[in-house]
């Protein structure tokens, strides 16, 4: 049922959006002054060039008493379909109805309640927000990541989710853009710098750094790594007579192997 974007005007709009509900479900009505309420009604009438305009305005009731949907209903029944139905919003401005599901949950039971709020209320407190950028991204990369993760992308998810930039996670949610591909992006630029010597351990800033790059760039160049990535298991390679490089393989790292470098990421 959730939550509802569309505004309420009359009251046969009224009544069907109230019969989506369970009838025994507590209403209120929301104010800024009283916060949840009770319900009351008053009929109002206003002339205006001769003519007669009649509605029904909601507000919140100083009364103790329980406000049901079902007593909601009982109420509206009685009133002509056609007629408008309307609350006063903060400002004092009569505003369309919206009508939302709220809960708190507690330490035996979950209990929820409908409120019926005013235009500008609604949008501020009660209807569900979009996603953000950063939610929608972790989102996707967590289906990427699986149930077993290996150690260096779970790093780079953990730093993904403290990370806040917006440019990072809009890049994240493009199609191309994959966290197994940004390790292979860090591992191309690793492999770079173990070219100047035998051996490369980059400190985090630098990977992230790439990380981030690969993210953002309008483009990226994949490169071909030509190695091994570690299992975030302590092994050492078995030689073989095709290579007699070792490959070292540490907890929580990556390494790669291209021709006699050595490359390790975290």
């Amino acid at each position: 049922m959730g939550n509802e974007v569309k505004g309420i005007r009359t009251v046969q709009e009224l009544i069907l959006r109230l019969n989506r509900y369970p009838k025994n479900l507590t209403a209120t009505i929301y104010d800024t002054e009283f916060g949840d309420a009770p319900i009351a009604f008053k009929s109002e009438r206003s002339e205006r060039n001769g003519q007669t305009f009649t509605w029904i305005t909601i507000f919140p009731s100083e009364e103790p008493q329980q406000t049901t949907v079902e007593s909601l209903l009982t109420i509206l029944e009685k009133c002509p379909k056609h007629v408008l139905v309307t609350m006063k919003d903060r400002n004092g401005e009569y505003s369309d109805l919206f009508t939302s599901i709220e809960s708190m949950v507690g330490d035996f039971s979950d209990t929820k309640w409908l409120v019926v709020s005013d235009k500008e209320s609604y949008f501020e407190l009660f209807a569900e927000k979009e996603p953000t950028n950063k939610e929608t991204a972790l989102k996707k990369i967590a289906v990427e990541l699986g149930k077993d993760p290996d150690s260096t992308e779970r790093l780079i998810f953990g730093w993904l989710k403290r990370q806040n930039d917006d440019l990072l996670f809009t890049g994240a949610l493009k199609s191309d853009r994959t966290l197994k591909q940004s390790v292979t992006f860090a591992l191309g630029k690793a492999q770079k710098l173990a070219r100047q010597g035998n051996v490369a351990v980059v400190d985090d800033e630098t990977v992230f750094s790439w990380i981030y790059e690969y993210f953002t760039a309008d483009k990226v160049d994949i490169p071909k790594v030509n190695g091994t990535v570690g299992t975030g298991k302590k092994k050492t390679a078995k030689k073989t007579k095709e290579s007699t490089s070792n490959i070292t393989k540490k907890e929580d790292s990556e390494t790669v192997k291209g021709g006699d470098e050595q490359v390790s990421l975290f």
